[in-house]
């Protein structure tokens, strides 16, 4: 009676090792993974977190930027203190005006007086946007869809007229679209009309005829009744 309990006892000893073996393969890939997936997910935060960082220095940095233009609107006074002061703040003399040596520096350092513009986008990049919204997308959809039923079923003419009316639809509002948004732009481009291409300007005590463009701060101006206003200025004297 004794064998069979030793027996039992070995075999039972046997199935433990056995299970204890397959359980420590079984958890070896595991560790492997877990020691694996962490590293990969740390890194993936760091590259969010790097990105997040870099667009909040982006805004910081713009909102730093319009922080700072308010406030020289806020602090600007050259309206408020006496006409000797702002003269001597640029440097300028209501006789001589600025000399030709400091209003080419200034118009070097300031660049030359124009509208700023931003980089146009190419006209049939614009078209192609009006086509490919999220509306129009939905129609290109449905008319492809109607173009396939037709193939599939010519016998049915209706999907392919429903198609053609689809795409039609897509087109015509797209055009619709950017003819109207051009024609905004066109009204923005305008604006550069009302510079005039050339201007008076009193430096080194004689009144010159240069250009609107290179006007810079200090300059004295002569506007006649009925001329362009060439700049932002303040008037001096009341002819």
């Amino acid at each position: 009676l004794r064998q069979p309990s030793n027996v039992s006892r070995q075999s039972s000893s046997i199935i433990r090792a056995f299970v204890q073996a397959q359980q420590t393969l079984e958890l070896r890939p595991n560790r492997t993974r877990s020691q694996i997936q962490p590293k990969s997910s740390k890194e993936r935060r760091e590259k969010i977190s790097k990105k997040r960082l870099s667009e909040h220095r982006k805004k910081e940095k713009t909102f730093i930027q319009n922080l700072n233009r308010a406030e020289q609107f806020r602090t600007m006074d050259e309206h408020r203190i006496p006409l000797e002061d702002l003269l001597k703040r640029l440097n300028s003399t209501q006789e001589q005006g600025l000399t030709q040596s400091v209003a080419t520096e200034l118009n070097r350092l300031k660049g030359d007086n124009v509208l700023t513009e931003k980089k146009g986008t190419p006209w049939y990049v614009k078209f192609i946007k009006e086509l490919t919204g999220f509306f129009s997308l939905m129609l290109w959809a449905g008319g492809i869809l109607c173009f396939v039923a037709y193939a599939l079923d010519s016998s049915d003419s209706s999907n392919l007229y429903l198609g053609i009316v689809l795409i039609l639809i897509v087109l015509i509002t797209g055009s619709v679209t950017y003819f109207q948004n051009a024609k905004s732009e066109a009204i923005m481009q305008g604006f550069k009309n009302m510079i005039p291409p050339k201007t008076r300007v009193l430096r080194d005590g004689e009144w010159k005829s240069i250009e609107a463009t290179k006007l810079v701060v200090g300059d004295i101006v002569n506007v006649k009744m009925g001329d362009k206003i060439p700049a932002d200025i303040l008037s001096l004297i009341h002819i």
